[in-house]
């Protein structure tokens, strides 16, 4: 992986991001060989994102393993590189309570917090590091490390 990893910062972009998607056995060997190839480079390490996903369980005398990590690096950490935010629905309580507003919140000059005021339209709530995300079914894939496309609620 080494090897691999070498060259694929080698041949990304200045503004590009790099996701390793990787079993939580080996993410945190992964993690130290992403280290000393990116950081050192000018490059950054941003996220650890959790790939959460529902399946059948079996008694394994321990919390069942529903999840997978993906990590997220960039070639350079300055300001010209790309990020999209992606965002997500609002929760139920909050469109209840604030529709589809945007939230302002703010602080007064002693540091406590002023009541929520709304203004314009919301684009929903940026997405987290925890990305529920169903996974294929082993008897519908068409390769063993096949992905599924991005849940209906992320725009």
């Amino acid at each position: 992986m080494t090897i691999r990893i070498t060259e694929i910062q080698r041949v990304l972009k200045p503004t590009g991001s790099f996701y390793l998607h990787c079993d939580p056995t080996a993410s945190h060997y992964l993690k130290l060989v992403l280290d000393s190839i990116f950081v050192p480079n000018g490059g950054d390490f941003h996220n650890e994102i959790i790939w959460h996903y529902l399946k059948w369980s079996i008694d394994q005398r321990q919390f069942v393993h529903n999840h997978d990590d993906i990590l997220f690096y960039s070639k350079s950490n300055d300001k010209k590189r790309v990020f999209h935010t992606l965002f997500v629905e609002r929760s139920p309580a909050t469109k209840v309570r604030f529709g589809n507003a945007k939230i302002i919140s703010s602080h007064d000059a002693q540091g406590n917090r002023q009541p929520s005021e709304t203004e314009g339209e919301s684009v929903g709530v940026a997405m987290d590091d925890v990305w529920d995300i169903s996974r294929v079914p082993p008897i519908k894939q068409l390769y063993p490390t096949e992905k599924p496309s991005l849940c209906s609620n992320v725009y």
